[in-house]
């Protein structure tokens, strides 16, 4: 022990006098003076002449990736271009693999160029060549330049790609099978053609850490973070900055109670199988500031299994989901927890989801959801939070089955099929807990709000109030429990409120003016009745990051009206003046010491009492 404990010191000592250094690599097959690395004019030639460690790219080091990488494949699947990358210190002392080079961006590519034998011509325009190993049956380019290329199109047979250009067909996509390719001119696919899988993949060896991609372009490379697929454990490993597109499978994907801190900054991916998977107890992971669309879009991708933009299988904790904008895949932010499985303390806010798709045979998907199998006991799965979020044109706007309450505030709910659904009856009896404030939910196609559980109501949460519902057309709200089931209009709905259990009784069915709901902008009008009637929930910054309030009281929605709205002594319902749709709001709270509309206890009281009445009643307008 103190051999380590000193070794550790000296590490410390040490660590203020590592230098670090830039290092350059460019395209293989050119000419670049010295070809050591140590400069733009004197980089190596090509990613597979990088040396790690030692002597090379180390703890500290910048590595500017120049240019576009596409891996000529020279001998076989052995010969593929893998890239062992060395893991930081710490935080101060990462690696950094950086894409930004003036004049001549980073690209790399995880498709290959097949060199190991020649292209067979079959006739009629089409070719053919064995398979370098497994190949999925799709993300073949011709003609790749940048991060594009002419993606080609799978044929079901050999006389339909021998009849169309720009297809390619293989019988079984195994190894050393042949690919028969038909080029979209109907010429010679020799050094046009990339095939996938066996390009550059960077690998992320066991406990790898503190290792950062930024500004880089990544295209169709294979599970190029999976350590799940290696068994590798990583954490602190940051992607800012980057384009992550096409892939098969899973863009990012990281599983295992010992695999945390990954962060994805400010970054794209698209046209994936699926986004992220955090998966088996991957913990306190960051997605900020990106764009996740396409996912399970491209007909390759169409039908496979979970297709979301971010998924959590297995329970995970401790993550935060903020700033990202999220469209065209079939699930937005998806939470899974199994028997017994932990999950605590999420952060999802501040996401726009929008316009997911239902393609492949798949429903259209849900844009929040926290799921679980059915009848089985969940274990801890309290302080998860989602705020201030837009969710639009998808199933579910917010779907949850968790017992713990989830605190769900200042979210706007658009055009989806349920705005809001809970539904959940564990193995122990228990069912979903929620409580809902300061949310607006605009033209639900089903319902605004189903709640549904064989629950009894001592075991099971709903707080609901002060939201906004809009239209009240029809019984827009489901309740089921132990005691039986049916559809409700609001009034309805409000007449369910019991001791602990809340059913919006200040809550709203009125058009919330927003500046232009029809193209997304959820903005408030000065004269909307969202405006200062929101109840306080402890949230300091709106969707913009406005300081909330801005006026006497938060807004209901998700962006606070810039300037808020004052209003008068007496004046509830802030409607400009002060009668008797006043007394009545006092008078529809009177007695009470809990769950009222906190603008009705004009004393500070701790209850709606004869002096509140009297209050209001004095300043009639």
């Amino acid at each position: 022990m103190k051999k380590v404990l000193f070794g550790l010191m000296i590490l410390v000592f040490l660590l203020p006098l590592i230098s670090a250094a830039d290092w350059y690599v460019r395209p293989a097959g050119g000419d670049y003076g010295l070809e050591n690395g140590t400069s733009y004019d004197n980089a190596w030639d090509g990613l597979e002449n990088v040396p790690w460690g030692g002597g090379g790219v180390q703890s500290g080091d910048t590595l500017y990736i120049c240019g576009m990488h596409i891996l000529k494949l020279m001998v076989s699947r052995s010969d593929q271009g893998y890239l062992r990358v060395s893991k930081g210190i710490d935080n101060s002392h990462r690696t950094i693999i950086q894409g930004d080079c003036p004049d001549d961006p980073g690209i790399v590519w995880g498709s290959y160029i097949p060199k190991y034998e020649p292209w067979i011509d079959e006739g009629s325009n089409t070719y053919s060549i064995g398979l370098a190993g497994g190949t999925y049956p799709g993300m073949i380019f011709e003609d790749i330049s940048d991060c594009l290329g002419n993606m080609l199109t799978k044929a079901d047979s050999l006389e339909e790609c021998k009849a169309n250009p720009g297809t390619f067909y293989s019988d079984t996509y195994i190894g050393w099978t042949k690919i028969y390719v038909h080029t979209s001119d109907n010429g010679d696919p020799t050094d046009r053609v990339a095939l996938n899988r066996y390009g550059y993949e960077f690998l992320l060896a066991q406990n790898t850490s503190y290792v950062t991609f930024l500004n880089l372009t990544i295209c169709n490379m294979h599970r190029w973070l999976d350590s799940f697929k290696s068994g590798n454990n990583v954490s602190y490993i940051r992607f800012e900055g980057c384009t992550l597109r096409y892939e098969d499978g899973v863009v990012v994907r990281a599983d295992g109670k010992d695999t945390h801190h990954l962060e994805i900054i400010d970054s794209v991916l698209e046209y994936g199988l699926e986004g992220i998977a955090f998966n088996h107890g991957a913990h306190s992971n960051t997605v900020s500031g990106t764009i996740i669309r396409y996912m399970g879009y491209l007909p390759e991708h169409q039908g496979g299994e979970d297709p979301h933009a971010i998924g959590l299988m297995g329970g995970s904790s401790n993550n935060l989901f903020e700033n990202n904008e999220i469209y065209e895949c079939e699930d937005g932010i998806v939470f899974y927890a199994y028997e017994g499985q932990n999950a605590t303390n999420n952060i999802v806010r501040y996401n726009y989801i929008h316009d997911l798709h239902g393609l492949g045979g798949h429903k259209v998907g849900g844009g929040i959801a926290f799921g679980a199998p059915g009848y089985v006991t969940l274990g801890n799965t309290s302080g998860n939070k989602v705020h201030h979020n837009i969710v639009c044109d998808g199933e579910d706007g917010l779907y949850y089955k968790w017992p713990d309450p989830l605190e769900s505030y200042n979210n706007v709910f658009c055009n989806n099929i349920n705005n809001m659904r809970c539904g959940q009856t564990q193995s122990d009896g228990r069912g979903p807990g929620i409580k809902v404030r300061n949310t607006i939910s605009l033209n639900p196609i089903s319902y605004h709000f189903v709640f549904g559980t064989l629950a009894n109501k001592s075991d099971y949460i709903l707080d609901s109030d002060y939201n906004i519902f809009y239209p009240n057309s029809g019984d827009k709200f489901y309740l089921r429990d132990a005691d039986g089931w049916a559809s409700y209009n609001f009034s309805e709905w409000q007449e369910l409120s019991s001791p602990g259990y809340i059913f919006d009784p200040n809550s709203l069915v009125t058009n919330p003016l927003f500046v232009d709901a029809n193209n997304h902008d959820f903005h408030l009008q000065s004269n909307s009745p969202a405006v200062d009637m929101g109840f306080d929930v402890g949230l300091t910054h709106d969707f913009d990051g406005n300081p909330i309030p801005q006026g006497s009281a938060p807004d209901i929605g998700a962006y606070e009206f810039e300037g808020g709205r004052t209003c008068i002594d007496g004046d509830i319902n802030c409607d400009g003046v002060v009668d008797i749709s006043d007394i009545v709001l006092v008078g529809a709270d009177f007695g009470k010491t809990s769950g009222f509309n906190f603008r009705v206890d004009t004393d500070s009281s701790g209850e709606v009492d004869i002096f509140d009445i009297v209050f209001v009643a004095s300043r009639f307008s």
